[in-house]
């Protein structure tokens, strides 16, 4: 489960700087976004990463891709597209309350 915890930013170099805090299952992790204003694309990838970084997600689609019928490959490729799914709509929430 990913929950956002709190917001906040600050201003460096004449743009805003967001922190956002997340709770993930058993750990809260600090995010900092790149500078300026928040998008959606740049969240979601930042909450992507904290469960599926690069080489894992590719690993996964590169398994689906040999094998789609696989169990496990579907499997795996299911729960990563869920959580690309979660991560988007706090993403969402996100920029909205960033504004």
């Amino acid at each position: 489960m990913l929950e956002i915890t709190e917001m906040s930013w600050s201003r460096r170099l004449l743009q805003r700087e967001f922190t956002i805090r997340v709770k993930l299952d058993d750990r809260e992790e600090t995010l900092v976004l790149p500078l300026g204003e928040p998008t959606k694309g740049a969240v979601a990838n930042l909450l992507i990463r904290l469960r599926y970084p690069q080489d894992e997600m590719e690993a996964i689609i590169n398994n689906y891709l040999l094998d789609p019928s696989g169990e496990e490959a579907k499997a795996e490729f299911a729960a990563m597209q869920a959580w690309r799914t979660e991560c988007k709509r706090c993403a969402e929430e996100v920029v909205k309350r960033s504004l």
